[in-house]
């Protein structure tokens, strides 16, 4: 089971927000977008199938990472993915409203 992110991206990500001033909730959308987590899924998958071992990957928020689910299954990859409620109603815009620290 693996929650895909790529921590070092996000790390390079945050930092240059911090360093721009941008540390509002409203940005942790833009220092997670996603190519991080399509390519963790994508990694992730990949040494599943190399290892030859069944994979949940939890939390999937976004399209891309699910196709690249559904590439793993078509080539043969045991992998499941499940996401949350949120990332069915919430957009990045969400972050933007007063309340949007409630979203990250």
């Amino acid at each position: 089971m693996i929650h895909a992110e790529n921590d070092d991206a996000i790390n390079f990500l945050r930092d240059q927000a911090e360093t721009a001033g941008d540390i509002a909730p409203k940005f942790h959308a833009s220092t997670r977008p996603i190519p991080v987590e399509r390519e963790a899924t994508h990694r992730a998958i990949t040494l599943a199938e190399i290892a030859d071992v069944p994979l949940v990957i939890v939390h999937v928020s976004n399209r891309q990472a699910m196709e690249e689910i559904a590439r793993g299954r078509a080539r043969g990859v045991k992998v499941f993915g499940e996401t949350c409620p949120q990332y069915l109603v919430l957009i990045a815009e969400d972050f933007d409203l007063p309340e949007g620290a409630k979203q990250v």
